[in-house]
């Protein structure tokens, strides 16, 4: 299910991954190696950062990192 809202191409949705409130931790801290979420030695995360380091910058949106 989260790959459906990494690949999704509304904005809205990309939203929902980052973090969203001071303290609380986004997707991409949760799907990080060692995170609380990585259970495919972060193959999740990587498909994170390539799909956002693609399509974000295009859209001048924000940054993530």
């Amino acid at each position: 299910m989260v790959k459906y809202f990494v690949e999704d191409t509304r904005c809205e949705v990309h939203q929902t991954v980052l973090g969203i409130r001071e303290g609380k931790e986004g997707w991409f801290e949760m799907f990080c190696l060692g995170g609380v979420a990585c259970d495919d030695d972060g193959e999740m995360f990587s498909l994170m950062v390539r799909f956002y380091s693609i399509n974000l910058p295009q859209k001048n949106q924000f940054s993530f990192f």
